[in-house]
């Protein structure tokens, strides 16, 4: 065998290996944290994310609420997490689902964010777009997307550590 037909082999070998790795664990940056438990006693519906908005149309069901999401934040009563990510170790990502309407979250959710002391940016741009913007108490150019489905409506928070 050639080197160079050695080389790809080992390279193509690497690739699959990495395949199911999250980022945090594929590039060694940070500590990985551990993947959120499946909702005990969930009925086992699942979510197309394709339902809102998303071209992937993954489906997933939903899972515990992770630890690193600060409980000042406050979501709907009726929010199922659905998915969350760590990217490095500093940035966060959780999507989830409420029955709440689409239309009137921009509005509560900026009152909760500022009741608990948090800075949320103004702008008919981020209302019409269904973006929370928000910083403080630890956090810097935090988002929460509201993304309205048929039935229920589609909540993505990012989190951003302040450094």
């Amino acid at each position: 065998m050639k080197f160079s037909q050695f080389a790809a082999a080992s390279l193509g070998l690497a690739l699959v290996a990495g395949c199911g790795e999250s980022p945090d664990t594929a590039t060694g940056q940070g500590d990985s944290l551990p993947a959120a438990e499946p909702v005990a006693g969930s009925d086992g519906r699942t979510y197309d994310l394709a339902d809102y908005g998303y071209i992937d149309g993954q489906e997933v069901t939903p899972i515990g609420m992770p630890g690193w999401m600060p409980a000042e934040i406050s979501l709907p009563g009726d929010f199922v997490p659905l998915e969350e990510r760590s990217l490095g170790t500093r940035t966060h990502l959780l999507r989830g689902v409420t029955q709440e309407p689409g239309d009137g979250l921009y509005d509560s959710l900026s009152a909760d964010l500022r009741e608990a002391g948090f800075e949320v940016r103004d702008g008919e741009g981020y209302r019409a777009d269904n973006l929370v913007y928000f910083s403080g108490n630890g956090y810097e150019d935090s988002k929460i997307d509201i993304r309205p489905g048929d039935n229920d409506t589609l909540l993505e928070i990012s989190l951003s550590e302040s450094g």
